[in-house]
């Protein structure tokens, strides 16, 4: 992930989730959905369900467009 970082930006740590290393140790981004709960916006706990399964993927086939 380093090396795909802006010039403007730096690595502060290398543990925890992906916006701490970028942001610091206390840009936490969990907060927001810790906030919602607390005001009763819905929960944390959750199932994701998928409603359409994926089948088999079958590549379509592309036309040949000159560039002329």
């Amino acid at each position: 992930m380093e090396e795909n970082i802006p010039a403007s930006m730096e690595v502060h740590t290398r543990a925890g989730h992906p916006f701490q290393v970028l942001h610091g140790p206390l840009k936490d981004p969990y907060l927001v959905t810790e906030y919602g709960e607390a005001l009763g916006l819905g929960k944390r706990d959750y199932e994701l369900v998928d409603v359409f399964p994926l089948e088999k993927i079958i590549r379509a086939a592309m036309p040949y467009i000159s560039a002329r």
